[in-house]
């Protein structure tokens, strides 16, 4: 079962990002207002109040090859941390700064395409959840069975 739901036909509630806090941030604000606004949403019968995060592993990187992807559960419960890895060519260390600016962003940027910048995260961050409920429950000592 998905932890979250992204409800693409509530998109028309947020609103433009704006670059305040600079470019890298602009995700991470983004998921929030949908989160806000109940874009995103999740049983919080079952998961009370999430943490969610999403940012570039490489703050100056205007063009990201890695986001970096998270949630917490509970404020004393531990941060569960994934990456996003963008698809980059073969020789990529071999290109030239004027070459890699001419390889295509592999990841949508969020202030032109929020709605598919929101599916790619909240689509991976299902799929960490998905893999962080098959550790616990194939964790020593427990029943095997995910509680949920």
């Amino acid at each position: 079962m998905a932890l979250l739901t992204l409800h693409t036909d509530r998109l028309d509630r947020l609103t433009p990002s704006r670059v305040n806090d600079g470019y890298h941030l602009v995700g991470h604000w983004l998921l929030q207002k949908a989160v806000d606004a109940e874009v995103i949403t999740w049983d919080k019968a079952v998961w009370g109040h999430l943490d969610l995060g999403v940012e570039p592993a490489d703050r100056d990187d205007l063009r990201p090859r890695e986001l970096v992807i998270s949630y917490m559960v509970s404020k004393d419960g531990p941060t569960i941390t994934g990456g996003i890895f963008a698809d980059l060519p073969d020789n990529w260390n071999e290109l030239t700064t004027e070459e890699e600016a001419d390889v295509p962003a592999s990841f949508p940027d969020p202030t032109q395409r929020p709605g598919e910048f929101l599916a790619l995260v909240v689509d991976e961050l299902n799929q960490l959840h998905a893999s962080t409920e098959r550790l616990v429950a194939a964790w020593p000592g427990n029943t095997g069975t995910p509680l949920i």
